[in-house]
């Protein structure tokens, strides 16, 4: 018998069941969702986008230095969102993805060279950029003041160099 005009057509539970299939049964399908990037992929990705951006700024300071350490402290801040802040019955909506990364980061290419013309501007537009994508969401004040210990945590550990008003916005 010979099987002519047939689709496959298939779905599955990302929360559930086996997360590994045969490349040989793979091949019959398209892709359409895949798991978070490696946290390299991400440094990379965002961080070229970050970089390209800032690089048309006048500060060198802005130019070199800052696009790295803004990308590393927002993916690490993702990562301690995601490990943190899990998903339950009441907060359904803690379901962290790419998708809060790029509205951090879409933020940060909003920055204008005539207002962000430092590091500290810079900083302050992170930081709101981080409340208006992370803090806006929680319902709860108890889950705010734990992310604003995180968020703090996080600024001092990469921006050592900078004054401790500069998150301040």
């Amino acid at each position: 018998r010979e099987v002519v005009d047939v689709r496959y057509v298939a779905a599955m539970n990302p929360k559930s069941g086996n997360f590994t299939i045969l490349d040989r049964v793979l091949r019959h399908f398209a892709v359409f969702a895949t798991n978070m990037p490696d946290r390299a992929d991400l440094v990379n990705i965002y961080g070229q986008v970050l970089q390209a951006h800032l690089g048309t700024f006048k500060n060198k300071d802005v130019k070199t230095n800052l696009a790295p350490a803004l990308t590393n402290c927002t993916i690490e801040l993702h990562a301690q969102m995601m490990k943190n802040f899990l998903p339950t019955a009441v907060k359904f909506h803690y379901q962290w993805n790419m998708r809060e990364l790029f509205n951090i980061f879409q933020g940060m290419c909003k920055a204008n060279v005539k207002i962000h013309n430092a590091s500290v501007p810079i900083a302050q537009l992170w930081t709101h950029e981080c409340l208006r994508t992370f803090k806006d969401r929680m319902p709860l004040q108890s889950d705010m003041t734990k992310f604003d210990e995180l968020l703090t945590t996080i600024q001092k550990s990469f921006f050592s160099e900078l004054p401790p008003h500069a998150f301040d916005y």
